[in-house]
């Protein structure tokens, strides 16, 4: 048997400005029983087109994420 466990939360974002104004999100969050070793992946349950959100499979590419968040926190 796999001895993987993965715990799930569920998240609602709402929008309350902007593009998205007015938007309500579902995210899923993946959290591995592994982790920190194992990555937290993120994925969107709400179809929404966002270049840091695969279409297909709804991931949230945190990678790109933490990459701007570096470079915003170095302006």
């Amino acid at each position: 048997m796999n001895n993987l466990i993965i715990l799930v939360w569920a998240c609602l974002v709402l929008i309350g400005g902007g593009y998205y104004e007015k938007g309500k999100f579902k995210f899923q969050i993946h959290i591995p029983n592994n982790y920190p070793s194992g990555s937290i992946k993120v994925y969107s349950v709400t179809k929404v087109y966002h270049p840091l959100i695969n279409i297909e499979s709804g991931e949230v590419d945190l990678k790109v994420m933490s990459l701007c968040e570096k470079v915003l926190n170095q302006v």
